[in-house]
């Protein structure tokens, strides 16, 4: 979860338009913008799913065998595993 947090909040600095995708196959984790993902079907699930819960909640999609799978963590949940600057 620590590396979810942290990819996510390096990645809304791009924008807060996108989820973390963590691919099982190759172990890797970034951060994509809605207009990043390939399928528009997809594409249009994740809007609508921002535009509803974006400011309460962070989606992570996983990605095994080309199939995705999205779910959402409570934003509140996340500050846990954010490192603070004195």
């Amino acid at each position: 979860m620590r590396r979810i947090a942290a990819t996510a909040k390096e990645g809304e600095l791009r924008g807060t338009d996108g989820a973390v995708l963590c691919d099982d196959d190759t172990d890797k984790i970034g951060y994509l913008r809605v207009y990043e993902f390939e399928s528009d079907e997809f594409k249009e699930k994740l809007s609508e799913m921002l535009t509803e819960m974006g400011n309460e909640y962070l989606f992570v999609v996983n990605k095994k065998d080309n199939n995705l799978h999205m779910w959402s963590v409570p934003r509140s949940e996340l500050v846990q595993y954010l490192p603070f600057k004195a």
